[in-house]
């Protein structure tokens, strides 16, 4: 728990710096570009690094409900990302509009910011794509190969016992057999 707590702080931290300096940068330059861009990474920045907020709550939920932190959990990463993936398409509308300049003007930083942002962004939610479209297929798989497995066990038990039936019984016989030279379990 100490580490959700130290990462909280490092986020507000980060946090904090970031607005910070955003801020100061728009008081200095008040003139914009044909999009919000300066705006746009605020706000993006304001999201991923209030994620950790949300680990507050889940020192509450390991404290109170433990059973319930897978589920708590699933439901912050569903939120969090979910507002981070409209956030980017949002951005995407920005960026690709055909009023931004932002490239020619004194906000080209914020403008490459921007675009390295969404590229990563977009990275990211192919890959979530490709785990929500594989998973599935890899968990009926899984499923399947463990029902085979039953049946091929079962079979194979059916099949021991009927070689089992198929051998001889003989009462074991101290006269006859000698313990030392002829029992191979007893060595």
């Amino acid at each position: 728990m100490f580490a959700l707590k130290l990462e909280f702080f490092i986020d507000i931290i980060v946090l904090a710096i970031i607005v910070t300096l955003i801020v100061l940068d728009m008081k200095a330059h008040p003139e914009g570009c044909g999009i919000p861009v300066r705006e746009w990474v605020l706000i993006f920045f304001v999201v991923w690094l209030s994620k950790s907020t949300f680990n507050l709550f889940k020192i509450n939920t390991l404290r109170n409900n433990y059973d319930k932190r897978l589920t708590f959990s699933m439901i912050f990463f569903a939120i969090a990302n979910g507002i981070l993936i409209i956030w980017l398409l949002v951005g995407y509308t920005f960026y690709y509009n055909s009023s931004n300049n932002c490239g020619v003007t004194s906000l080209s930083v914020y403008n490459t910011v921007m675009l390295v942002i969404l590229c990563i962004g977009y990275l990211v939610i192919f890959i979530y794509f490709l785990a929500l479209c594989t998973v599935p297929c890899l968990y009926i798989w899984v499923q399947r190969k463990r029902e085979d497995d039953l049946e091929n066990e079962d079979d194979n038990k059916e099949n021991g016992n009927a070689i089992l039936k198929t051998l001889s019984k003989t009462k074991y016989d101290p006269l006859i057999y000698n313990h030392e030279n002829e029992c191979l379990i007893c060595q």
